[in-house]
């Protein structure tokens, strides 16, 4: 059954007109409203009353808008609609009650653009931050369950006249086997090619107004038929299925469908999302059923996979009861259908309850008698117990307490998934003046769905009813509720996304230039919004979006032959349809799914699911709290990408880099994936040589963000200096930084731009750059020549070998400024300043590891140089 639809209207920007202003030196009190009002008042009638759009203290603006001779129109909380003349205007916004005037001289127009403001996706457009590009359902697949689809309408071609529907299913046409739509053998199959050359006589189904057009709107158009109405993923590529609403076992040729449309997307190697704005309210309404279970299985096979679905539009409806007894009763009357059993008469419900919650509750079926206001009770069938009725027809007699026969009751029941269903027949009762009664006794808990407008079983009674002082046993009455009124079967399945719908707006302009008031609260959930929780519990629906009231792509055969019967269904550009409901609602998240997809292509259900409901938005109508009326809330397109992004980065200190260096790149987290710019695929890259630097990375579900840019430069290295000598004194004529090096040490200290050698040996020095840059000069092989052999033969050192512990003499008293000690290598070991005069002095290197070292001992007259042995 297809949904009963109500549409969302989305308003154009307005324009604003070239303004004319005053000016005044003279300060006033801060007026309330802008240059349109301000404008408009120089040419209106001073009593001429004036609309205004309001907001501030309640009492204080009725009692002003009375003074002043208004009229408050309309009041919802601190917002108001009303009229104050002309004249009086300036007085009104100068009080202090006053906090907020909206007024504009354009006239309103129906469009999209509210819907996507609504949702958020406005923001997505705009490529908000922190996204990093907008996002269009380019590269993504969008599936629609529905009635079909309108293959001329100008917003599913692209800007050359091609269709952007990839494939239409038609399940209502004869099978053409040349036609066959995978090993389906039913219906036909037209792809784009067939499409583009006119070969298709597809049609979306009349006597359904266009509604699959409409819906596949609401997701996809891309405004191109009148550069209005544009749906939320307007690049997104369509593949429709024109489900056939009067197949037998309809539901299985849902999870056909879904298996069709994800086995192309397959093909195609492209996320896809479907949505079904369709259904049945017939059932469990836990999502057990098999073709819940089927479609749950497909969705959750791979990733890239997701569904969507509307969550009916029977909110107002009671047919839901629930009988939940503790030691007691309880029964519930049905109401007779004499269009029941093809015009017999009679009685049909099913009764659903899981298994343990049976195990000590009995049922029976009764009958009441209402004669002029008065009830008594008639009779009843033995209770049974539901798990003794299984697999089989059971017969019962119901007799009145004479023992007159009133009715033959059948029953049946069969357990599936931890519950039994029960259904209950009467066919032709004996006599159509009774109500008859569903009674259970014991403790436990069964659910019946049942209507007979919904899906042609009988209604049960809750209005009309006597009060318990009018008859008693009203006490144990349980009365039909409108929750649980959401569509059964798949969506009541928590693998797929539900969707409820709220207000989009209230007014809209038609094809006649006539401005429609729906008499609606845009945001507050539509009192057809059907609502949760499934049988067992979950949440439902998962989200609501914009719905009512809302114009979608149209069969243009129906907007052509309703222009005059029904122009108010009509927009102004004659191509869009007016529409709503969950069913409108629906298609908005599926959109938002499919821009999902184009920015994660992996993600799974679980994960949108997830982001989608820890995204939603709480305001002033949805309460903080989850709920069966909103579910997690209003689903904000910008929100839910916004959970999907991240930003990674480089793990790199950037140091100074000169020709010749190499610097590796890496990311600071793993990834799935990695695409440099330099065209490698690893984790980390090694930069050589100056350039722009970054990486675009996937995450597991096929995020993708790119990281910061790196702006690498290579400095130039430094000509190689020479070392400019002048007796034992070696210098660079470079401006910049030094290190000395004696035989390939460094030498501690060296770092100025000349340096004394002080040991025969190979000097050279490193220089660096402003830029940071080195590079060694030559290299320049020294004898000392200031070494002096100051007491020649007899200067000595004593004991040589020694432990460390020496006495160096010499012939004629002397000053020795310092003594030091290098290895074979020329490194600096040890090092004692002196300056003490005398002949003897003693040094203690006991600490110095053994080995053969150079003892350098320097003067006032000059260097001696020793070889000696520490052991």
């Amino acid at each position: 059954m297809i949904f009963q639809i109500m549409i969302n209207l989305n308003c154009k920007l307005l324009f604003i007109l070239s303004l004319f202003f005053c000016t005044n030196a003279t300060s006033q009190n801060p007026a309330k409203f802008g240059f349109e009002l301000i404008n408009y008042l120089k040419t209106a009638n001073p009593e001429e009353q004036v609309p205004l759009l309001v907001e501030g203290n309640p009492e204080g603006i009725k009692q002003i808008t009375d003074q002043l001779g208004g009229n408050v129109r309309l009041e919802f909380q601190r917002l108001f609609s009303l009229e104050i003349p002309a004249k009086n205007i300036p007085l009104f916004s100068e009080n202090s009650a006053v906090e907020l005037i909206e007024f504009s001289i354009t006239p309103g127009q129906s469009l999209s653009d509210t819907m996507l403001v609504h949702t958020n996706v406005d923001s997505i457009i705009q490529m908000a931050a922190p996204l990093q590009q907008s996002y269009s359902g380019k590269g993504v697949i969008l599936g629609v369950i529905d009635s079909g689809i309108e293959l001329a309408h100008p917003d599913f071609q692209d800007s050359t006249g091609k269709t952007r529907v990839l494939y239409v299913w038609d399940q209502r046409q004869a099978f053409n086997p040349s036609q066959q739509a995978l090993n389906y053998n039913y219906g036909v199959e037209w792809d784009s090619a067939a499409i583009n050359s006119g070969l298709s006589t597809h049609d979306d189904r009349a006597s359904e107004y266009g509604h699959g057009s409409n819906v596949t709107g609401a997701a996809a158009s891309n405004g191109l038929a009148s550069g209005q109405y544009r749906g939320v993923a307007p690049e997104v590529n369509i593949i429709t299925v024109a489900t056939d609403f009067n197949k037998i076992n309809w539901l299985q040729t849902v999870a056909e469908s879904v298996d069709y449309i994800f086995k192309k997307a397959d093909a195609l190697g492209m996320p896809c999302v479907i949505n079904a704005s369709v259904g049945t309210y017939v059932g469990s309404h836990d999502g057990l059923d098999i073709g819940a279970r089927i479609i749950a299985g497909l969705i959750n096979q791979k990733s890239g996979r997701s569904f969507v679905c509307a969550n009916g539009n029977a909110g107002n409806r009671k047919f839901h009861v629930q009988q939940e007894i503790t030691n007691d009763t309880a029964f519930t009357w049905f109401e007779n259908s004499v269009a029941q059993w093809a015009g017999l008469g009679g009685f049909y419900f099913e009764v659903w309850a899981d298994t343990a919650n049976t195990t000590n509750l009995e049922f029976s079926i009764g009958a009441d008698k209402e004669l002029n206001g008065n009830f008594s009770f008639e009779g009843r069938t033995v209770f049974s117990k539901i798990r003794n009725r299984l697999n089989a027809i059971y017969y019962d007699t119901l007799r009145n307490t004479q023992g007159v026969e009133l009715a033959t009751i059948e029953t049946y029941a069969e357990q599936s998934q931890g519950r039994y269903k029960l259904e209950v027949a009467i066919v032709r009762p004996d006599s159509v003046d009774f109500l008859y009664r569903f009674e259970t006794k014991g403790t436990g808990k069964i659910d019946i769905y049942s209507s007979y407008s919904l899906f042609r079983h009988n209604n049960m009674r809750s209005n009309n009813l006597p009060t318990i002082s009018q008859y008693s046993a009203m006490s144990n009455y349980a009365k039909p509720d409108s929750m649980q009124t959401m569509v059964s079967s798949f969506t009541c399945s928590p693998s797929v996304i539900s969707v409820g719908n709220h207000y989009n707006r209230s007014t809209y302009v038609d094809v006649t230039g006539t401005l429609r008031n729906m008499n609606v609260t845009p945001g507050l959930i539509s009192v057809n919004s059907s609502l949760g929780p499934n049988r067992l519990n979950i949440l439902k629906p998962d989200v609501s979006s914009a719905g009512d009231f809302m114009f979608g792509s149209g069969r243009l055969a129906t907007i052509r032959g309703s222009l005059n019967s029904n122009p108010n269904k009509i927009s102004q550009d004659t191509m869009h349809w007016r529409n709503g409901g969950t069913s409108m609602a629906s298609p908005t998240v599926a959109g938002m799914v499919a821009l999902y997809f184009q920015m994660c292509p992996k993600a799974t259900q679980s994960q949108i699911l997830a982001d989608l409901h820890n995204s939603a938005k709480k305001d002033q109508f949805t309460s903080p709290q989850d709920n069966f009326t909103y579910g997690h809330g209003k689903a904000d397109g910008f929100n839910l990408l916004k959970r999907r992004v991240f930003a990674p980065s480089l793990a790199i200190p950037l140091p100074t880099l000169c020709i010749g260096d190499s610097l590796p790149l890496v990311l600071s987290t793993t990834y799935q994936q990695y695409s440099w710019n330099t065209g490698d695929s690893t984790n980390q890259i090694i930069a050589a040589q100056s350039d722009t630097y970054f990486a675009t990375v996937q995450n597991q579900f096929g995020c993708e963000a790119t990281t910061d840019t790196l702006n690498l430069v290579f400095n130039p290295v430094p000509p190689k200096p020479v070392i400019n000598r002048t007796g034992d004194f070696l210098g660079l004529s470079a401006n910049g930084f030094y290190q000395w090096y004696f035989n390939g040490s460094r030498i501690m200290g060296g770092t100025n731009a000349t340096y004394q050698a002080l040991m025969n040996g190979n000097y050279f020095c490193q220089f660096t750059d402003s830029n940071s840059c080195s590079i060694n000069s030559d290299t320049a092989n020294v004898i000392i020549t200031l070494i002096e052999e100051w007491g020649n033969s007899s200067t000595t050192i004593f004991p040589n070998p020694s432990n460390g512990k020496i006495e160096l003499k010499t012939l004629n008293s002397i000053t020795i400024k310092s003594v030091e000690l290098f290895d074979l290598t020329g490194k600096l070991i040890w090092s004692k300043e002196i300056y003490e005069t005398g002949q003897h002095f003693n040094l203690n290197m006991s600490l110095v590891k053994r080995g053969i070292y150079f003892l350098q001992a320097t003067s006032l007259k000059g260097v001696i140089q020793k070889k000696i042995l520490i052991k």
